[in-house]
Protein backbone atom coordinates (compact mmCIF):
# COMPACT_ATOMS: atom_id res chain seq x y z
CA UNK A 1 0.00 0.00 0.00
CA UNK A 2 1.37 3.38 -1.02
CA UNK A 3 0.57 6.53 0.92
CA UNK A 4 0.69 9.81 -0.93
CA UNK A 5 0.49 13.14 0.87
CA UNK A 6 -2.34 15.46 0.17
CA UNK A 7 -1.39 18.22 -2.26
CA UNK A 8 -1.97 21.01 0.30
CA UNK A 9 0.24 19.42 2.98
CA UNK A 10 3.47 20.57 1.27
CA UNK A 11 2.19 24.12 0.87
CA UNK A 12 1.16 24.33 4.54
CA UNK A 13 4.67 23.25 5.61
CA UNK A 14 6.19 25.90 3.34
CA UNK A 15 3.95 28.58 4.89
CA UNK A 16 5.04 27.58 8.42
CA UNK A 17 8.74 27.65 7.57
CA UNK A 18 9.01 31.47 7.40
CA UNK A 19 7.29 31.75 10.80
CA UNK A 20 9.74 29.28 12.32
CA UNK A 21 12.68 31.17 10.78
CA UNK A 22 11.39 34.47 12.17
CA UNK A 23 11.04 32.96 15.65
CA UNK A 24 14.53 31.48 15.46
CA UNK A 25 16.14 34.74 14.33
CA UNK A 26 14.13 36.67 16.94
CA UNK A 27 15.32 34.33 19.67
CA UNK A 28 18.96 34.71 18.63
CA UNK A 29 18.72 38.52 18.50
CA UNK A 30 16.91 38.58 21.86
CA UNK A 31 19.62 36.45 23.44
CA UNK A 32 22.31 38.80 22.14
CA UNK A 33 20.54 41.97 23.31
CA UNK A 34 19.03 40.68 26.54
CA UNK A 35 22.19 40.12 28.61
CA UNK A 36 23.27 43.71 28.12
CA UNK A 37 20.14 44.89 29.87
CA UNK A 38 20.10 42.08 32.40
CA UNK A 39 23.62 42.82 33.59
CA UNK A 40 23.40 46.61 33.77
CA UNK A 41 25.40 48.11 36.64
CA UNK A 42 25.96 51.59 38.01
CA UNK A 43 29.68 52.15 37.39
CA UNK A 44 31.69 55.36 37.82
CA UNK A 45 32.23 57.42 34.69
CA UNK A 46 33.72 60.49 36.40
CA UNK A 47 35.39 60.88 39.79
CA UNK A 48 36.43 64.17 41.42
CA UNK A 49 39.19 64.04 42.42
CA UNK A 50 40.29 61.63 39.73
CA UNK A 51 41.81 58.25 40.62
CA UNK A 52 45.55 58.65 41.20
CA UNK A 53 45.35 62.46 41.29
CA UNK A 54 48.00 64.41 43.20
CA UNK A 55 46.47 67.58 44.60
CA UNK A 56 48.10 70.61 46.23
CA UNK A 57 45.06 70.94 48.51
CA UNK A 58 42.18 68.64 49.42
CA UNK A 59 38.85 69.22 47.69
CA UNK A 60 35.82 70.13 49.83
CA UNK A 61 33.90 67.10 48.50
CA UNK A 62 34.44 63.84 46.66
CA UNK A 63 31.98 63.53 43.77
CA UNK A 64 31.30 60.40 41.70
CA UNK A 65 29.08 60.30 38.60
CA UNK A 66 27.74 56.86 37.67
CA UNK A 67 26.52 55.36 34.39
CA UNK A 68 22.95 55.20 35.65
CA UNK A 69 20.73 56.45 38.46
CA UNK A 70 21.66 55.14 41.90
CA UNK A 71 19.45 54.45 44.89
CA UNK A 72 20.11 57.23 47.43
CA UNK A 73 19.35 55.05 50.43
CA UNK A 74 21.70 52.20 49.51
CA UNK A 75 24.59 54.02 47.82
CA UNK A 76 27.48 55.73 49.52
CA UNK A 77 31.03 56.99 49.62
CA UNK A 78 33.63 56.94 52.38
CA UNK A 79 37.05 58.60 52.38
CA UNK A 80 39.85 57.29 54.59
CA UNK A 81 43.50 57.89 55.25
CA UNK A 82 45.94 55.19 54.18
CA UNK A 83 45.75 53.98 57.81
CA UNK A 84 41.96 53.61 57.70
CA UNK A 85 40.81 56.70 59.62
CA UNK A 86 37.71 58.31 58.12
CA UNK A 87 38.06 61.90 56.98
CA UNK A 88 34.63 62.35 55.40
CA UNK A 89 31.68 64.09 57.07
CA UNK A 90 29.56 60.90 56.93
CA UNK A 91 27.03 62.79 54.80
CA UNK A 92 26.81 61.05 51.40
CA UNK A 93 24.16 62.66 49.23
CA UNK A 94 22.66 62.05 45.81
CA UNK A 95 22.33 65.10 43.62
CA UNK A 96 18.70 66.28 43.54
CA UNK A 97 18.74 67.01 39.80
CA UNK A 98 21.05 64.26 38.53
CA UNK A 99 20.42 60.94 40.26
CA UNK A 100 23.62 59.51 38.78
CA UNK A 101 25.76 61.70 41.08
CA UNK A 102 26.82 60.85 44.65
CA UNK A 103 29.08 63.07 46.76
CA UNK A 104 30.43 63.37 50.29
CA UNK A 105 32.00 66.27 52.18
CA UNK A 106 35.49 66.12 53.70
CA UNK A 107 36.46 67.27 57.20
CA UNK A 108 39.02 70.02 57.62
CA UNK A 109 41.94 70.10 57.89
CA UNK A 110 43.07 67.39 55.50
CA UNK A 111 46.77 66.72 55.98
CA UNK A 112 49.15 65.62 53.24
CA UNK A 113 48.93 61.94 52.45
CA UNK A 114 47.19 59.24 50.47
CA UNK A 115 43.41 58.98 50.76
CA UNK A 116 41.26 56.02 49.76
CA UNK A 117 37.79 56.60 48.33
CA UNK A 118 35.45 53.61 48.73
CA UNK A 119 32.10 53.64 46.99
CA UNK A 120 29.11 51.36 46.66
CA UNK A 121 26.03 51.84 44.53
CA UNK A 122 22.72 50.15 44.09
CA UNK A 123 21.35 50.79 40.62
CA UNK A 124 17.65 51.42 40.32
CA UNK A 125 17.33 47.99 38.63
CA UNK A 126 18.69 46.30 41.78
CA UNK A 127 22.28 45.54 40.76
CA UNK A 128 24.93 46.36 43.37
CA UNK A 129 28.47 47.52 42.56
CA UNK A 130 31.40 48.70 44.64
CA UNK A 131 34.97 49.81 44.24
CA UNK A 132 37.71 52.07 45.46
CA UNK A 133 40.50 54.34 44.30
CA UNK A 134 43.01 56.69 45.86
CA UNK A 135 44.25 60.24 45.51
CA UNK A 136 47.09 62.13 47.18
CA UNK A 137 47.18 65.50 48.90
CA UNK A 138 50.74 66.79 48.60
CA UNK A 139 50.67 69.79 50.97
Amino acid sequence: MTITPEPDAGRAACRRLPHAAILLVGGIVGAMIGPGNAFAHALPVREMPRPGAVLAAAPPRVVITFTEDVNARFGGITVQTGGGARVDNRDPVRDRRDHKVLSIGLRRPITPGIYVVRWHALAMDGHRTQGHYDFTVSR
